[in-house]
């Protein structure tokens, strides 16, 4: 992992407390309203969500990990800052969600365990990674991401628009190149558009991205 995700990992473990009063104050309806739809529209096909499993990458503190689990899935939820997964167990602790420390693009971890998800998240998460040059941190990341998925599932990704805050590394990356990712990879890419950003900051928005396994 490079050096600019360590930094990241600095940050959000040094800061998970203070960082989970702001997350933790919004609702994942509220500040992801068109995932929690089609995560609504796939239970609804698939006759509810039980026997169904979800992948919540980049968890933070668990607000949307413990928002799947209570639609009724299993969920395995990880952060490579173990402060916010301390923090994530403290305050969205579920029956349903496995919480542990993994680091990206790697995800050593979580491919050790040999398993699929129907669902997989990565709010606010992306974006953190380095997408410019051959081999890149993103590429690596979704080159491992597409062998996580089962048959027909839904990934949920969104990228950052706005000024980078203090002592973390971000890009602002183009819809254009996870379109191209998920084209190498076989997935089917939908932009979702724009959206404000749901902690506030006027001069911060989103690119809500879902894409899907072929059937």
């Amino acid at each position: 992992m490079g050096r600019s995700n360590n930094q990241n990992i600095d940050v959000y473990g040094r800061d998970a407390g203070k960082l989970s009063q702001s997350y933790n104050a919004v609702t994942t309806d509220a500040i992801l309203p068109k995932f929690t739809a089609r995560v609504e529209a796939l239970c609804r096909a698939k006759g509810g969500a039980q026997g169904l499993s979800a992948l919540d990458i980049g968890c933070g503190t668990g607000r949307d990990a413990s928002w799947l689990a209570a639609q009724g899935f299993q969920v395995a939820a990880c952060d490579g800052a173990a402060g916010m997964i301390a923090a994530a167990q403290q305050g969205n602790a579920h029956a349903q969600i496995d919480y542990f420390v993994d680091t990206a693009p790697e995800l050593t971890a979580t491919l050790a365990r040999g398993q699929r998800y129907d669902v997989i998240l990565m709010n606010a998460f992306i974006f953190h990674f380095d997408y410019r040059g051959k081999d890149n941190a993103l590429s690596q990341l979704f080159d491992h991401v597409v062998t996580l998925g089962q048959p027909d599932a839904l990934i949920y990704t969104n990228l950052r628009h706005g000024p980078i805050p203090a002592g973390r590394q971000m890009f602002d990356i183009p819809a254009d190149v996870v379109a191209d990712h998920a084209k190498a990879r076989g997935l089917i890419y939908e932009d979702l558009g724009r959206s404000a950003d749901g902690l506030g900051r006027a001069d911060v928005s989103w690119t809500d991205i879902v894409l899907r396994f072929p059937s």
